[in-house]
């Protein structure tokens, strides 16, 4: 059985005139449901090969397996230090990290374990030592940067910094 569609041309009193018309059959779609499926999955393959080569040209080519920065490393360990995350410092370090020339410190220029290293890092956060930094310069594993340190508000240093890595920690920082 087909439909009809019926269609109320005019009316006057006691008479309706109507027309029946058939309607034009349906015209087959361009695509059958094999291509719908197709043009899915096809669709689906061209996305995700596109997101696993954005993904690779995001890694790098070199050893370092997506390591940090030492620009990053060095303004997250300085993070820390403002916080006044001493472990967090520490974690930041290697075991056998030397600090030279640290300013304030007792002992000589030289702070070479890692007990006289947290000592003067739990006195600088028990003192309210901060620092800024800034003019950032990376070659290789070392980065040097200039730093303006203030203690309970007061600058009580500005120069010039290094620090060199291994490994993403601190071995060597020089104030």
């Amino acid at each position: 059985m087909r439909p009809i569609e019926v269609q109320r041309l005019s009316a006057t009193p006691g008479t309706v005139h109507v027309a029946v018309v058939e309607p034009e059959p349906r015209r087959p779609s361009k695509h059958s449901g094999n291509d719908t499926i197709r043009f899915f999955f096809t669709t689906l393959f061209v996305t995700l090969f596109g997101l696993a080569m954005s993904l690779t040209a995001c890694g790098n080519d070199d050893d370092t397996d997506n390591a940090a920065s030492p620009e990053t490393l060095i303004v997250a360990w300085n993070d820390k230090l403002n916080a006044g995350d001493v472990d967090g410092v520490m974690a930041s370090l290697s075991g056998d990290a030397v600090f030279i020339n640290a300013p304030g410190q007792a002992g000589g220029p030289k702070l070479d374990t890692p007990d006289k290293i947290r000592s003067w890092v739990q006195r600088q956060v028990d003192n309210k030592t901060t620092a800024e930094q800034s003019d950032f310069e990376v070659n290789g594993n070392t980065v040097t940067w200039k730093a303006k340190v203030s203690r309970n508000g007061s600058v009580i240093f500005e120069g010039k910094n290094e620090a060199k890595f291994e490994d993403g920690k601190v071995v060597e920082l020089t104030f």
